[in-house]
């Protein structure tokens, strides 16, 4: 698994949107976040490779329960409300448990 950032990009993004390191965020302050990061529109391999790293490695979508090891993974313990909302918020499918690949290329292009 690669690294899309590290812990000083992570305090370096925080300071710019006003935010101290542990602070939590919200979805549109996370979209703020990887926008920061990855300023320029991102090439299909870069989408494809930060799309492998965050679905699980059983499945062609990012699920639920996806979403809900990566919050926990960065240290934010979200609820599943809070989940549920970004999942909706992404264009989850009809049933809202995931994300495919063209909406989550969408979702990291519309943040920009």
């Amino acid at each position: 698994m690669f690294n899309l950032i590290d812990t000083e990009d992570v305090r370096g993004i925080f300071a710019a949107i006003g935010k101290d390191a542990g602070d939590s965020v919200n979805l549109e302050e996370f979209k703020k976040i990887m926008s920061i990061k990855m300023n320029q529109s991102l090439g299909g391999s870069e989408v494809d490779r930060a799309f492998v790293m965050l679905k699980g490695a059983s499945r062609d979508v990012i699920s639920f329960e996806d979403l809900r090891r990566i919050s926990k993974e960065i240290g934010e313990d979200l609820g599943d409300e809070e989940l549920k909302q970004m999942m909706e918020a992404a264009g989850a499918n009809a049933n809202g448990d995931a994300i495919d690949l063209k909406k989550f290329t969408a979702v990291l292009n519309s943040s920009q």
